[in-house]
């Protein structure tokens, strides 16, 4: 069998259909942990949408910390029940001129009670369930007084 022209034409055309790769990519944002209890730190990679399904805006820096709150856990070894951290993340989203940093942010786990946790299911690929124990609680600490200086442009 020949390798014609059309059929590369027709390959190309269903590849780019498949993947999709460049569509997604440019739909994600990236974050990291750059500051963490008044220490600089640099870990994690937690990623967003930049656009929801329907085309509108995603989720803003706040759900990019509510996901860097697990990894913090893991970083500072601690159970989540007693994890209570104040951190700040930055946006390395690739081809971003700047990168933003947001926060501070002070973020902790919530047990939820025995009647919550009947509604916290989540099914997996493969049909089993998982049941959430925590619900992750994220607050933008608003600066009390302090002499902190203010960027420009935010």
């Amino acid at each position: 069998m020949s390798y014609s022209k059309n059929n590369w034409n027709s390959n190309i055309q269903s590849l780019k259909k498949k993947g999709g790769k460049d569509k997604d990519e440019s739909n994600k944002r990236t974050f990291r942990v750059v500051e963490l209890n008044g220490k600089v730190v640099e870990f994690g990679n937690f990623t967003i949408k930049k656009k929801t399904s329907s085309g509108k805006p995603g989720p803003g820096p706040i759900i990019a910390a509510r996901k860097a709150l697990q990894s913090i856990a893991k970083y500072l070894k601690v159970s989540k029940s007693k994890l209570n951290a104040t951190f700040m993340i930055q946006e390395i989203t690739r081809g971003k001129s700047q990168y933003k940093i947001y926060g501070p942010y002070e973020g902790y786990y919530r047990k939820y009670s025995p009647k919550e946790s009947k509604n916290k299911k989540i099914k997996t690929k493969d049909g089993s369930f998982i049941m959430l124990e925590y619900e992750p609680i994220i607050k933008l600490e608003k600066s009390k007084g302090k002499n902190k200086t203010k960027s420009g442009g935010g």
